[in-house]
Order: C-alpha cells, then sequence, then structure tokens
C-alpha cells in the first residue's frame, strides 16, 4: 500500500506547513511565489470538508501579510534569504474564493493550492555543493609574445 500523501487544511483556517522549496519566483523585492513541496513526495493531500478532492501542489505567496507581520525589511530580508532546496516551517491560510464551486474549479482544474504567507523560518539548508576549483593552466612568460611599440611612437 502506498504511503499516505502529507495533507493540508483546505477549509480557508490558517495552517502550518513544512516543507522543501521546489521554485522560487520573485516579482519585486516583497513579493515573491513560493511552490512548496513534502519533505517526501511532491504533491499535498487536501483535508477539509470535502474529501473527494485531488492531491495538490501549494504555492505559497509571500507579499503584503508577510510585510504585516514582519514589517517592509523584515518581509523582504525573508524573501531574499529563501533558497530553493531548503526546507521550511511556514505559516499562512488558503486563499480562494468563498464559492463552493470556485473553491472546487481551483483545487480541481489547476491542481494547485494558493497560500497567503504570514511567517516563514528556515529549518534546514540544502547540503552545500561542492566546487573544484577550475583554474586554467599557467602559460610561461617565454610562450608569450613580445610587445614591440609601433614606429614612430616615442
Amino acid at each position: 500500500r502506498p504511503a499516505a500523501l502529507p495533507g493540508v487544511d483546505v477549509s480557508g483556517a490558517p495552517v502550518t506547513l513544512v516543507g522543501v522549496v521546489r521554485s522560487k519566483r520573485q516579482m519585486a523585492k516583497r513579493l515573491c511565489f513560493v511552490t512548496l513541496a513534502p519533505p517526501e513526495g511532491d504533491r499535498w493531500r487536501p483535508i477539509g470538508r470535502l474529501a473527494l478532492w485531488p492531491s495538490v501542489a501549494v504555492q505559497a505567496i509571500l507579499g503584503k501579510t508577510l510585510e504585516r507581520n514582519r514589517g517592509a525589511d523584515g518581509a523582504a530580508n525573508a524573501i531574499r534569504r529563501l533558497k530553493v532546496g531548503e526546507t521550511v516551517a511556514l505559516t499562512g491560510a488558503p486563499t480562494f474564493e468563498r464559492n463552493l464551486l470556485k473553491k472546487w474549479r481551483q483545487l480541481l482544474f489547476r491542481r494547485q493550492l494558493d497560500l497567503r504567507c504570514a511567517d516563514v523560518t528556515t529549518l534546514r539548508r540544502p547540503a552545500a555543493k561542492k566546487r573544484e576549483a577550475r583554474r586554467p593552466p599557467r602559460r610561461e612568460s617565454a610562450d608569450l609574445p613580445l610587445l614591440t611599440p609601433p614606429p614612430g611612437a616615442t
């Protein structure tokens, strides 16, 4: 039996998710869209009043709500420091229309849940990639051509 997907409450109440940043799209200094995936897997199972919802991707919107909670500089710093591959704890509320039909359309056809981010905390940074210092081989001075001044130069 396959493991159950991690759940996310889609009723509209504030939630806290722990997930891995899969992509980051920064639109402005204090506006960013982040795709958040569970630590194991790539989709979330919606938990709410209707059990028939399909698995969804979670897109966190880091903008005005985060700025209201942290201030302009705090929000800009949190967005700037956020890196792909990090494990983060994100607190926010799902954002969608109150109309049940529109909510169903968003989850069924887009298969994505938008989450207004109120706070974000980095739990674990990705392992640093080891970079090899690659330098071109040094040429000996004997191999370099000599420069001579043009005729008539003083």
